[in-house]
This record gives structure tokens, sequence and C-alpha cells, in this order.
């Protein structure tokens, strides 16, 4: 890393006063001479001044570089920062020192050790960020862990001696020393945390690089781990991380995967997945490169894809590739719903689905929490109400048949190739046999609550709302699938309300609340003849 000079000379300044401090720190608990103490509490305001020059400099640079170069700015900002409070702490074990009785029967030779360790790891600093060195950088959160480990011990120790209710007030100051220096540590883990995620290119704490590099070991020599770049693709809702790695192989070919991680559960969910679709209809997943669980967190790297998702899609390329995806993911579903066709009779309970999801809904939205009221007369009743009438209708209008779907057929987990026209799928984990319904109007509402609100983008997105909707339908009358059109009635009720608790918009929201009430509203009036003949006003719940 090229640092400007400004920064780095007062970046190596301040590395030079930790360490004389920490040096002086450790003179002073062999020695408990005052005036050694007195060093180093008089010597608190050139840490800080040096600190608020690197930052200060830092923020200065910010504004005129690139995103690259800002992270390492921020990565040396951080560094001054856990320098600077480790000074901080190191005052504080002075302050503590001087509250132990005149008689004290306290070893402060136990800490020396760990301060040596604290000094040692300090020179290292420099060198890791300059060097971008991720194997240094790794010495330092080892060195926290020897640190956190000896910490136990005295903690243990003297808690012991606590018990025996003497010397009370010196064995607490030194368990306040002791914790003032385990958080000496707890710094040499930010910088190292900090170095680390500046040398992969994206944030990253100790946990998610050891899951990373475990994870990479089988795809990749270790000699390479310091090398791979990581981009941020997104956070899921159930707190994964979703990062692409890249690197460039010895052929100078770029080398691209997908890294997950996360609870261990929903990673679980999506290794299996991916391989029922394997099993079932190979060549829709991508492949898994990796998989590792560690206690209760796992791990996936999996396939990079190449292509652009149906969000993507329908707010950004031409008309005619545009249609083109559509063709192909019509083809795709077909053939897909052909092969793995059960005539198995299913429920897909749309309205416990939502009900289940309404909390969360009224958590963001409590304006949509209403009973019933009555209107000269006539009964108007509220989306709870609703769901319950609803639910127990569905149970008339079962699909025919199960196929494999998706199960979360968002606009994002769908990629298209349009050079290979291929369709794949990714997010894979709530696959399973169900109503394709399911899918379908996932897909639908997926696309109407995109916050785009420019004319021509949604003319663009309900436009290809209505030509999935045809699309299925034509399958529906193929497969003498006779309630098609109730069922979806009830998805797109579930989707249009359960989805407003990602919208904060207001119109947006209301839009989409209003509808699935409106909805629900018409079928529940239906008899079992009229539910037959019964078909959706597409056109006007996708306008506007």
């Amino acid at each position: 890393m090229q640092l400007p000079k400004a920064i780095s000379n007062n970046l190596r300044f301040l590395v030079v006063e930790v360490e004389s401090q920490l040096s002086q720190l450790h003179a002073y608990l062999e020695s408990q001479i005052d005036t050694v103490g007195q060093r180093i509490i008089k010597r608190s305001g050139y840490a800080y001044n040096l600190m608020q020059r690197i930052q200060n400099a830092c923020n200065r640079h910010i504004v005129n570089n690139c995103h690259r170069q800002n992270m390492q700015l921020n990565t040396v900002s951080v560094i001054a920062n856990e320098l600077e409070r480790i000074t901080q702490l190191a005052r504080d074990c002075v302050q503590q020192i001087k509250h132990l009785s005149s008689d004290h029967q306290i070893e402060l030779s136990v800490y020396l050790p760990l301060i040596k360790k604290i000094i040692k790891s300090t020179q290292l600093i420099e060198l890791a960020l300059i060097k971008n060195d991720t194997r240094l950088a790794l010495k330092l959160s080892k060195a926290e862990h020897k640190i956190d480990k000896s910490y136990r011990k005295i903690l243990k120790t003297y808690t012991t001696e606590l018990k025996k209710q003497q010397h009370t007030e010196d064995l607490v100051t030194a368990l306040f020393i002791a914790h003032a220096i385990e958080q000496m540590g707890d710094c040499l883990l930010n910088i190292s945390e900090s170095i680390i995620s500046n040398n992969i290119g994206q944030p990253l704490d100790l946990q998610r690089f050891q899951s990373l590099r475990d994870t990479l070991n089988n795809w990749l020599d270790e000699d390479k781990l310091a090398e791979i770049e990581l981009a941020q693709i997104a956070e899921t809702r159930s707190g994964s991380g979703i990062s692409s790695v890249h690197y460039i192989d010895d052929n100078n070919e770029q080398q691209l995967a997908i890294f997950k991680d996360g609870e261990r559960k929903k990673l679980k969910e999506e290794f299996d997945g991916v391989k029922r679709w394997h099993r079932i209809f190979p060549g829709v997943a991508p492949q898994i490169l990796t998989y590792k669980k560690t206690g209760d967190n796992a791990a996936l790297l999996i396939e990079h894809l190449e292509g652009i998702t149906f969000e993507e899609i329908v707010l950004n390329v031409p008309e005619d590739i545009m249609q083109c995806s559509l063709q192909a993911l019509a083809e795709r579903l077909t053939d897909i719903w052909q092969t793995t066709k059960k005539n198995e009779i299913a429920n897909a309970a749309f309205c416990a689905q939502t009900q289940k999801r309404m909390a969360d809904v009224y958590a963001i939205h409590p304006e949509f929490s209403q009973h019933s009221i009555n209107i000269c007369g006539h009964a108007q009743y509220g989306l709870n109400e609703l769901l319950k009438h609803g639910e127990a209708l569905e149970t008339a209008y079962p699909a025919p048949f199960t196929v494999f779907i998706h199960g979360d057929f968002n606009v994002d987990n769908i990629i298209y190739n349009h050079p290979s026209n291929k369709i794949n799928f990714i997010d894979v984990h709530r696959s399973r046999y169900q109503d394709y319904v399911q899918d379908v109007s996932v897909f639908m509402v997926s696309h109407y609550r995109l916050q785009v609100f420019d004319t021509r983008s949604r003319q663009r997105i309900n436009q290809q709302i209505i030509n999935f909707y045809r699309f299925a339908q034509s399958f529906a009358e193929k497969h003498n699938d006779t309630f098609f059109e109730i069922r979806l009635a009830f998805g797109l009720a579930r989707s249009f309300a359960t989805s407003t608790r990602f919208i904060l918009d207001r119109n947006l929201s209301q839009n989409m609340f209003y509808r699935a009430q409106y909805i629900l509203a018409q079928v529940n009036k239906l008899n079992f003849k009229q539910a037959k003949k019964y078909k959706l006003p597409i056109l006007e719940l996708f306008s506007g």
C-alpha cells in the first residue's frame, strides 16, 4: 500500500509512541516507581494528536479518491484509532496500579509477558499494512488469542482469591488491570481484521475470513489466498453474506466463484437444495465447489454463473433481449414442470402463509392492521378476517398436480445468459414439490414491487408481468388446471401483502396491500361454480 507521505510519517510516529508507552508500562509494572508511571500519563496528548492528524489527512484524501483507495485510507484511520486506544488503556493501567495498597500481595509480573507480546505485535503493524501481508495481519489476531487465553487464567486465579474475602480491593484492582491489557489485545484484533479486509477488498471479521480461508482451501492453493479479492454482492434477510471471489490464476485467467456464509441451518438448506436440483433436473442450479461447517455457522463456495438477473433485464436491457429472456424462461419452466410433474393433489396454503408473516408487516406498517367495519349495513372486512375466511376456501381448490418449484422465485434469483440463451436458478434453499402457482405469483409480484417509478420502466415491468401470466395461464389450460386463476389470486394476495414488509415507500406499500385486500374480498364471495370460471383482472391489478 502506497500511503501519502504525511499519513505514513505520522503513522510511523504513532507506532513508535505506542511502543514507547508500552515499554514504559512494562518498566512501571516491574518497578512501580511513580515517575515512570507519570511519563505515560504526561504523554496522553501526543498519541491523540497523531491519531487526529492521520484521520484528518485520510478524510481529506477520501474526498477525491476511488473506492479502493478510500478503503485503504479507512484502514489506516482504524489502525490509528486502535493504536491511540492502546495508549489510553496503558494510562488506565497506571491509574489502577496507583490504587493498590502499599503492602499489596499482587504479583504484577504476571502482566509482563502480555505487555511484551503486545509490543512485539505493534512492530508488525506497519509492515503488514504497507506490504498488504495477510499472514502478518493474522499474527496480530493470533497474539490477541494468546492474550485472551492468559487473561482468562488470570481472571480465574483472582476470582478464586476473591472468594476468600481477603485483600478484596487489591484483587479487584488487579482484575481491572488485567481487563485493560485484554482490551489492548482486542485493539490488535481490530487492526488485524482491518488490514485483512483491505487486502481482500471487503469488510471482513476474523471469523468470516477463517471461514473463507477454510472454504477456499479445496479450490485454490494456500499461497493464492493472499491474492484473492472479495466483493460483497448482498446480505440476505436471514443474515447470510454473499460475495464474489476472484483471482488471477497461473495462466493469467480470471477465476470466479460465489462465497456464502452464515447460519449453518440456512446454508445446509442451500446445499441440500442444490443437490436436489442436480438430482431431479440437472443443469439449472450452480455447482457447489466447497461446503464447510463450523459450529453453528457454515460456508459455501458456489460456481459463478455467467449472465444477468431478471431484475437487471427488466430495468436495463434492450426490448428484444428482454423478450428472449422471457421466452427462454418459459421454455425452461415448461420443461421442468412437465418433467417433474406428479399426479398428486397439493395445497400451497397461501392464506396460512400470509397470516404467519403479517406480524412483521404490521411492525413496519401498523396502519395496515384494521378490523372489519360496517358501512351502511355492508360489512367491510379487514385483511385478517379475509385471510381466515380464505384459508377455509382454499382447501376446495387444490392444485391437480405438483411440480418441483424454486420456492423463492424472485427476479434476483433467476439468471439469464443471452449468448447461450440459458436460464439458471440461484438461492434454491426452498425448492420442493408444490403447486407451481407459488412460483408464478412470486415472480409476478417481485417485478411489481421493484422501486422504480418512471413511466417507461413501469410499462416494461407491467408488460413482463402480463406476458409471464399469459405463459402460465396457457400451461394451466394445456394441463386441465381448472382452478389455476383462483389459486393464483390467493398466491398474488399472499405476495402483495407479505412483500410490504420490505417496502417503506408509502404509495407502493399501500398499492400492494390494498391489492391483496381487494383480491381476497373478490374471491371470498365466489361459490364453487363461480370459482371455475373466475378470471383475474390482471391488467387492472398490474397497472399504475
